[in-house]
């Protein structure tokens, strides 16, 4: 099992460098300047499931597209306005993941919805990689 764990985060492993340039030094101190969500992926009955922390976006400001075995999600989160805040913690910003896809995902029919905050995208798997059940017969 170790060994498939293994495997499993290489193959999902990000493929970007997510703290270079994140931060930037404002006249009010360092602040965020990129908007780095949150990811989970795991193995599920199906295949493969993403979630990404996307919250206070809809699925209108998020892109999913797939290039040569790579699933890139991308987005822009939107800066609060400047209303007499003096400290924003919140990050925003443009962002961008990429994850290399396990050779046996079904990439024709992947989906992807955004819902309260978090983006999923399900991954299934080939109908050819599922586990099969061979019958016994008595000879």
């Amino acid at each position: 099992m170790l060994a498939f764990r293994t495997h499993f985060n290489e193959l999902f492993a990000p493929i970007e460098s997510e703290l270079e340039g994140a931060l930037e030094n404002q006249a009010n101190g360092w602040t965020w300047n990129r908007f780095f969500p949150a990811a989970d992926v795991r193995s599920v009955a199906e295949g493969y499931q993403i979630d990404l922390d996307v919250p206070g976006m809809t699925e209108k400001e998020i892109s999913v597209t797939l290039e040569s075995a790579l699933l890139t999600l991308e987005g822009e989160r939107k800066a609060p306005e400047a209303d007499g805040q003096s400290r924003m913690e919140r990050p925003f910003g443009k962002f961008s993941r990429t994850f290399r896809l396990p050779q046996d995902a079904d990439i024709g029919r992947i989906e992807a919805v955004c819902k309260n905050g978090v983006l999923t995208v399900k991954i299934p798997k080939a109908e050819a990689a599922k586990a099969k059940t061979i019958e016994v017969h008595a000879a």
